[in-house]
């Protein structure tokens, strides 16, 4: 009787390593798959920011091309005006 006790104590102990172990793989994948997440969402947003940096910038460029080519400060802003509304609309039509 006292064998078969020890191998039940033994078999809830296997059993108790088996969970923790489980649960420990569990927070292990948890954690993979999350820091992958934010990785990927962290690069999405730098790229996103450093486009529309660059168009921000193109359309102020082209802005003051376009006033000074008009010798006229109202046109540098009503074109400016129009080419960022112009990329912003590019930008949510394309999604």
């Amino acid at each position: 009787m006292e064998k078969t006790t020890h191998h039940i104590d033994e078999l809830f102990s296997e059993a108790k390593d088996y969970i923790e172990t489980k649960t420990e793989l569990l927070k292990l994948k948890m954690a993979d798959k999350t820091s992958d997440v934010i990785s990927s969402a962290t690069s999405g947003i730098v790229i996103i920011i450093a486009i529309l940096f660059f168009f921000t910038l193109l359309n102020i460029g082209i802005a003051l091309w376009i006033g000074e080519a008009m010798e006229n400060l109202f046109w540098l802003f009503y074109c400016s005006r129009i080419l960022c509304c112009n990329s912003i609309n590019s930008v949510f039509v394309s999604r």
